[in-house]
């Protein structure tokens, strides 16, 4: 019987993860080779989410191996969090916030609504474009004392 997370991010941990900042996400193969590679992130009811397509690697690996973890650093070093959990494939047709978490997306990275416009127009304009979902098991905080 699988239960959901109840995870909850601090408010110090959600303000790096709302930061316009790149994140890093690591999969493994079916062969345990490693695969890391930047992302965007943000969080909806205690999950992260990005954004990608169906055929690229991180997916492939994830249908096979659904272990993931992420790395959010600050610029400057300092906070930083690593969020160790499981990756699941949400798409426009099983998940009913996937317009919601890319609008999300879209205005962490602008207030243009121009821009904001253009992205969703990019963003939807995939047939192949699926949502990550991390339901985290771990974190580790590193923040300033």
């Amino acid at each position: 019987m699988s239960q959901e997370s109840t995870f909850s991010f601090t408010d110090k941990h959600l303000s790096l993860i709302n930061d316009k900042i790149t994140a890093t996400v690591a999969v493994v193969s079916p062969k345990n080779v490693p695969h890391v590679t930047p992302v965007g992130v943000v969080e909806n009811n205690g999950k992260l989410y990005f954004s990608t397509e169906m055929g690229r690697i991180k997916t492939n690996h994830l249908l096979k191996n659904n272990n993931i973890a992420i790395n959010i650093i600050h610029p400057k070093g300092f906070p930083y969090i690593t969020v160790e959990g499981t990756g699941s494939i949400k798409t426009n047709e099983n998940f009913e916030n996937f317009h919601e978490i890319l609008l999300k997306m879209a205005k962490k990275n602008s207030t243009n609504q121009e821009e904001i416009d253009k992205m969703m127009e990019f963003l939807l304009g995939s047939e192949k474009r699926i949502l990550i979902e991390i339901t985290p098991k771990r974190v580790y905080p590193k923040e300033d004392n």
